[in-house]
């Protein structure tokens, strides 16, 4: 089975607190901006790129906060997911129009409705969990 990994971040801003969720042109799901590493890409030079090449965003990444979860992607393919937590150093979003069909900057709740699934909305609830203690 191909083993594929993956890494992003949860972006958050604000008070009251807003979550960074980006809608994928391909699926139209909504989920946190995130790609494939590339080369000897480090997870953080990997979600630091993505973020970039699909928001515009400058992020400055969180200390202590990795989450990971492995899921089958496919029959053919496990994948590995890899998310850090971070703010924006900049609120100018330009999305990356042949991949991110929206973007939309939303409170914890709202956040966790619009998200799909599982393995991302309690990716989200461990983010809003660090953040708040």
């Amino acid at each position: 089975m191909k083993q594929t990994k993956a890494c992003g971040i949860i972006i958050f801003k604000g008070f009251p607190r807003e979550y960074l969720l980006i809608q994928k042109i391909n699926s139209g799901n909504w989920g946190f901006p995130k790609g494939h590493v590339e080369g000897e890409e480090s997870e953080h030079e990997t979600a630091l790129r993505e973020v970039f090449e699909e928001t515009g965003l400058r992020v400055k990444i969180i200390d202590r906060f990795r989450e990971s979860v492995a899921y089958d992607e496919s029959k053919k393919a496990h994948k590995t997911l890899v998310l850090f937590l971070g703010e924006p150093l900049g609120t100018n979003v330009a999305i990356q129009k042949d991949e991110i069909l929206d973007f939309a900057w939303l409170k914890y709740e709202d956040a966790l409705e619009r998200l799909r699934y599982n393995n991302s909305k309690e990716m989200l609830r461990r983010a809003e969990k660090f953040i708040s203690n």
